[in-house]
């Protein structure tokens, strides 16, 4: 009994312990192809003007005020 519970957890430990050096090396791929932030941004429309509240933009927007 006493050894094949210390084989057990001489196989858990191993399973841990490749699911560790696997992540680690997930982790490295992952960050070697992210590289520099900056380059993933991607900015493009056009500008918009920012209204605080509803009314204001509806009276704004309202073709009977021009």
């Amino acid at each position: 009994m006493w050894k094949t519970l210390a084989k057990e957890e001489k196989r858990v430990k191993v399973i841990i312990n490749d699911a560790k050096r696997r992540a680690q090396r997930r982790r490295a791929y992952y960050e070697s192809r992210l590289g520099d932030p900056m380059q993933l941004l991607r900015i493009s429309g056009t500008a918009a003007k920012l209204v605080q509240n509803a009314e204001s933009f509806a009276f704004q927007e309202d073709p009977a005020n021009l």
